[in-house]
């Protein structure tokens, strides 16, 4: 993060969070989303769905305005 010039606050761990949530929101599809993340279970992938569902949206919008 640091050589990248990014906020160290930010992590990989985040980054998958991330990429999570704007799948979920463009597709609606958890099972994709669990495949692309690699999980063998769809009871975590579900959080996607359950935290704070009305943010998911204005969340995977903001990745696109960093970008």
């Amino acid at each position: 993060m640091e050589e990248s010039g990014l906020n160290p606050h930010y992590s990989i761990h985040s980054a998958r969070h991330t990429y999570g949530t704007y799948l979920y929101y463009t597709t609606q599809n958890l099972r994709y989303v669990q495949k692309q993340l690699g999980r063998s279970n769809i009871t975590m992938t579900s959080l996607f769905a359950d935290v704070m569902p009305s943010e998911n949206g204005r969340l995977a919008n903001m990745i696109r305005k960093v970008g």
